[in-house]
């Protein structure tokens, strides 16, 4: 499954081996594939 845990300074980005995960209390952070952080970037409003 693909998770994400937003911040106002960056975001990390979670691919999951877990398929079922509907809220917090069902991640199980031993069944991740691989977990990266991204930082956030304000766009301009047009």
């Amino acid at each position: 499954g693909l998770l994400t845990i937003p911040g106002a300074s960056e975001w990390t980005i979670i691919i999951s081996k877990q398929t079922d995960v509907t809220g917090p209390a069902d991640y199980k952070q031993d069944m991740d594939v691989v977990r990266v952080s991204s930082p956030t970037q304000s766009l301009p409003l047009q």
